[in-house]
């Protein structure tokens, strides 16, 4: 694995003395033979662990650990500059206690980790002062500015401001340097050294990935999703210097040149965020792999497909009719609530109505208060604009009505495709509840329909199957309401009843993929009764919604969530023996690196991996699986797949599982929670990059 790899080269190159005297050549920094590494905080008691293991406690090596804010407290400066190795949790670096003892300790007047709204008042006060002190200096008095003017314009324009990091961090070197020259041989005695203090043998970033992201949205300046404590960590690497850096991750972000740069920066190295070249000779240089051959580990993957309930049903394809975000048909797929509203499908139905009468109406208060304006300027404009003051103004007016008229025509075909949506809505779930209760009949043969016959139209109409399908061979469009249709997209009426009939409470409550969640973990647990089983979830809603179904049918079940102690309490936990630690929730999005868990060989993924690209998305997904699929594994690992048909996740599955494993697409096995297994020859499933990183060669 990455750690052990990192620690025999840090071993290999412990010799530090040259080091040493060349960080001596650094006035403002303090020297040390250390080499720091910086983790994740579910990583730290690994490292820990796996440092002891490998360079043992009794061959002279001096290893600091610092899992928090008060474990920083009690080290020195001493013990620092004379260790081999410094382990520090990344939290400990985004902490409310680093930052505020580093603007103690350099004199900042505003708290790093707040933003302060500036009013405009006081900013217009600033700038007329500054002004003023100018103007008395000049050769020559200047026009007096109208005051009264200038402070209507800036008098709602306030401004937030944070810390002025480099101002921070200039201070901090001075500081340094001072120190060495006032305090010489007792520096070394100084508690709560800040990690910027010195420059280190050599700077190690397990899971540099997850810091490429936050780098990149600080880069970015993507305010709305940068939060303070990322913009701190961003600015404690900016000001971290070491000998060598190096970066461990099996899934770098080399999707462009820009995430390449992004990545460049970290090693103190200029890539152009436009040229491909220049990414592609940093990459030549400074990227290393160590792929191991992991084929002697059994791998089998099970597609697990899932059927939503008519109820989940008509919701999916109603938001689908609206021509919603991808982002949000994706969840719907898993979880017929992803807001959170509705507590059961029963209140997610009543609340898709509810808001889509909302929007009608909204909409026709919008083109109430548009016919007004219409009226107002028509009448106007009949008597030729008498208010207008000249010519240009007389045709900005008229300009301005024939784009309302122009407008009010689009208004009233929105309107009509609102009005169109509700209906659509209720007729899907009067239809599907009609069958449900009584025996209908096909509108194009006439004859009687049972549900085990009938066939769901996209739009939400039923017909025999064999009727419908010789329609669409002819035409592709509903018989009905002309809507396009395709054979593909019709959706068969027993697989939509039979999972409101099979335990319809649960199903109601979390919906039919937590439901074949459920399904899933019984039948492991009858072949195997003592089995762990991971469970990896993207959504926060979905990924509550289980721990709230795992809990209702008396599931014992662990989160990983909380603080460093809470999470390293988890872990060990679960790798204990014992049929109270048999399930482990976790976060494909924030949890699937570095952990070793081959306590386990059954892992679940509930959802295809949304990302901002493919790529970033099989990275995740092949994190995870790496939690269980590594050296120590002892048996063969199984991991299930869980998708809903005829939805989005159907074909991003299929493409995530051929990406993955190179092999042809899976023939998907029929029948609502059926579980099969794909077959292909093995092949490479990619490398990563950094001082070490870890490839997969995956046999499906």
């Amino acid at each position: 694995g990455k750690t052990a790899v990192t620690l025999a080269l840090v071993a290999l190159g412990r010799s530090s003395g040259e080091a040493v005297r060349e960080a001596e050549a650094w006035p403002r920094h303090i020297a040390s033979s250390a080499t720091l590494v910086l983790v994740p905080p579910n990583l730290f008691d690994q490292w820990r662990g796996e440092a002891s293991k490998f360079l043992g406690d009794g061959n002279g090596w001096s290893v600091v650990l610092v899992a928090t804010a008060k474990d920083l407290k009690r080290i020195t400066v001493g013990d620092c500059r004379k260790a081999d190795i410094v382990i520090v949790s990344l939290r400990v670096l985004q902490s409310k206690e680093y930052q505020n003892r580093l603007d103690q300790l350099t004199g900042s007047s505003s708290s790093s980790m707040e933003e302060r709204v500036v009013p405009a008042a006081e900013r217009f006060s600033a700038a007329l002062k500054k002004w003023r002190d100018t103007e008395q200096y000049a050769s020559e008095p200047a026009p007096q500015p109208v005051i009264g003017d200038f402070q209507d314009k800036v008098s709602r324009k306030n401004r937030t401001v944070g810390a002025d990091f480099a101002r921070r961090a200039h201070r901090l070197r001075l500081l340094v340097a001072e120190a060495r020259t006032a305090l010489g041989a007792e520096l070394d005695s100084l508690t709560g050294p800040l990690l910027e203090m010195f420059r280190w043998r050599r700077l190690v970033v397990d899971e540099l990935h997850e810091v490429q992201a936050e780098m990149s949205r600080v880069i970015d300046q993507q305010a709305t999703m940068v939060k303070q404590e990322a913009r701190c960590l961003f600015y404690v690497f900016e000001n971290l210097e070491a000998h060598a850096r190096w970066g461990l991750t099996a899934t770098p972000d080399i999707s462009s040149a820009v995430r390449i740069a992004i990545l460049a920066r970290f090693h103190r190295v200029f890539v152009p965020r436009d040229s491909d070249p220049e990414a592609q000779h940093y990459l030549d240089e400074y990227a290393r792999s160590s792929d191991w051959d992991d084929s002697s580990i059994a791998l089998e993957n099970h597609l697990v497909p899932v059927r939503h309930t008519a109820q989940e049903r008509a919701i999916y394809l109603n938001y689908e009719a609206r021509g919603d975000r991808p982002v949000l048909l994706l969840q719907l797929s898993s979880f017929f609530s992803p807001d959170g509203r509705g507590d059961d499908v029963g209140a997610a139905v009543a609340s898709t109505r509810d808001e889509n009468r909302n929007v009608l109406e909204r909409h026709r208060q919008e083109m109430q208060k548009a016919s007004q304006k219409i009226a107002k300027l028509q009448k106007e404009a009949d008597s030729g604009f008498p208010g207008a003051l000249d010519e240009a103004e007389r045709k900005d007016s008229q300009n301005k009505l024939k784009r309302l008229l122009v407008s009010r025509k689009e208004a009233l075909e929105k309107e009509r495709q609102y009005q169109s949506r509700i209906a659509y809505f209720e007729r899907v779930l009067g239809e599907l509840d009609k069958l449900s209760r009584e025996q209908i009949e096909c509108p194009i043969c006439m004859g009687p329909m049972t549900p085990q016959e009938c066939s769901v139209t996209r739009c939400g109409h039923l017909f025999c199957k064999s009727c419908i399908q010789e329609w669409l061979a002819g035409q592709e469009i509903c018989p009905q309401c002309r809507t396009p249709q395709r054979p593909c997209t019709l959706l068969p009426a027993c697989d939509a009843l039979s999972r409101e009939k099979e335990r319809p409470s649960l199903a109601a409550r979390f919906g039919s993929k937590v439901q074949a969640v459920l399904l899933q973990l019984n039948k492991i647990w009858r072949d195997e009764p003592n089995a762990k089983v991971i469970i990896f979830v993207q959504y926060q809603v979905l990924l509550q919604k289980m721990d709230d179904a795992l809990s209702a049918c008396e599931v014992p079940r662990l989160f990983l969530q909380g603080t460093v102690f809470q999470r390293r309490r988890t872990i060990r936990q679960f790798q204990a023996a014992g049929e109270d630690h048999r399930v482990l929730l976790l976060s494909l999005e924030r949890n699937p690196a570095g952990m070793n868990l081959v306590c386990c060989h059954h892992l679940m993924l509930v959802h295809p991996m949304q990302a901002e690209s493919r790529q970033a998305a099989l990275a995740f997904e092949r994190q995870a699986i790496g939690r269980v699929r590594r050296q120590g594994q002892q048996h063969t690992v199984h991991v299930y797949r869980f998708f809903t048909r005829d939805t989005l996740e159907e074909p991003l599955t299929r493409e995530h599982h051929r990406d993955l494993y190179e092999t042809a697409a899976v023939d998907v096995p029929s029948g609502s929670g059926a579980a099969g297994s794909g077959s292909g020859s093995s092949g490479s499933a990619g490398s990563g990059g950094g001082a070490s990183g870890s490839g997969a060669v995956a046999r499906a």
